[in-house]
C-alpha cells in the first residue's frame, strides 16, 4: 500500500482462472473492501455511472405529472362550465333550480373520468419523481416534478374561477 492509502495492484489477490491482471483497484463505498477491475468489464465502484443509467425516472415523472396536470386543469374547466350553464342563472338570484334527469345527463361524465383518471396517473408521476428524488435519479427534474405535482390540484380551482368568468 503507498502513503496516501492507494492499494498497488500486486496488493490484491488474484481469482481462479482470471488470466489477466487488474487494471485497476477500486475502493468500495460502503464495505471499503478492494475491488480488482479488469480490462473490459465497466468500473463496480463508480455510483456516478449507475446514475446516469437510469436518469430517465426523474425526467418520465415529471412528464407524467405535467401531463396530468394539464389533462386535470382541461377537465376541470370542462366540468364546471356545464355546471356554471346549468345552475347559473338560478345562483345570481338564489332560486337555484333542482337538477332534472335531461340536466343530469347533459353533464359532461367524461370529464368527471379524466379528473378521476389523470388524478390517478398525477399521483403515479408524483411516486416516480419521489423515488427520483430519493435515489438521485435526475433529482432536479424529481424536485420540479414534485413542487407541480403538490400544485396541480390549484389548477382545480383556477379552473373553476375560469369557467365562472366564461360564462357570466
Amino acid at each position: 500500500m503507498t502513503a496516501n492509502n492507494d492499494y498497488e495492484i500486486d496488493d490484491v489477490p488474484q481469482y481462479p482462472g482470471v488470466s489477466a491482471a487488474p487494471s485497476r483497484v477500486v475502493t468500495h463505498n460502503v464495505t471499503g473492501d478492494m475491488l480488482p477491475v479488469y480490462p473490459g468489464e465497466p468500473s463496480r465502484g463508480d455510483a456516478g455511472e449507475r446514475s446516469h443509467q437510469r436518469a430517465w425516472v426523474g425526467i418520465v415523472g415529471l412528464l407524467v405529472v405535467l401531463g396530468a396536470t394539464v389533462v386535470f386543469a382541461a377537465c376541470s374547466f370542462s366540468f364546471f362550465h356545464s355546471l356554471v350553464n346549468v345552475i347559473g342563472p338560478g345562483a345570481i338570484d338564489g332560486t337555484i333550480p333542482s337538477f332534472t334527469t335531461d340536466q343530469l345527463a347533459n353533464m359532461p361524465h367524461g370529464s368527471v373520468i379524466g379528473l378521476a383518471a389523470s388524478t390517478l396517473v398525477g399521483i403515479s408521476g408524483l411516486i416516480a419523481c419521489i423515488f427520483a428524488t430519493a435515489k438521485n435519479r435526475s433529482r432536479v427534474a424529481g424536485i420540479i416534478g414534485i413542487v407541480i405535482g403538490l400544485l396541480a390540484p390549484l389548477s382545480f380551482g383556477v379552473a373553476a374561477a375560469m369557467a365562472t368568468a366564461a360564462s357570466a
